[in-house]
Order: C-alpha cells, then structure tokens, then sequence
C-alpha cells in the first residue's frame, strides 16, 4: 500500500467520524423535537378536553358567538396534524 494510499484512508476515516458524530447529534436533536411535539400534544389534548368541560356551563348564546364547535373542530384538527 503506498504512502498516499494510506492517507486517504486515514483522511475518510476522519471524515466518517466526523458525520458519524453528526449522526448522533442530529438523532438527539430528532428525539428532543420528538419529546417537545408530544408534549404539545398533550397539552393540546388537556385543553380540548378543558373547552369542551367549561363549554357545557355556556348558554347557547355564547357557543355560538365564539363558534364553540368551528373552534374545536379545529383544535381537533390540530390534534392529528391537519392544517
């Protein structure tokens, strides 16, 4: 094996290292937006199910006013990441 033979090796050995630990970092960063968009999904969920309970003490005045049921057919859209 020649002299630059083995540099090219060792250069693309650093190289996979180096995008091998881009990988990992990149993964993390993948697993804490995970972590962050089930967080807000829960959230999300929690403040459904909080509308929906304070909406049964509204008169029909006030459901309709602040469209009640557009506002969580549209939470509820959010919820399973329709636009």
């Amino acid at each position: 094996m020649s002299i630059d033979l083995h540099v090219e090796v060792a250069r693309l050995e650093h190289e996979w290292r180096k995008m091998l630990g881009r990988a990992c970092i990149a993964e993390a960063m993948l697993d804490k937006v995970i972590a962050e968009r089930d967080a807000l999904r829960a959230a999300l969920s929690d403040a459904i199910y909080e509308v929906e309970d304070w909406a049964g003490y509204a008169s029909d005045y006030f459901r309709n006013k602040h469209d009640l049921k557009g506002t969580l057919e549209r939470l509820r859209a959010s919820l399973k990441g329709q636009p």
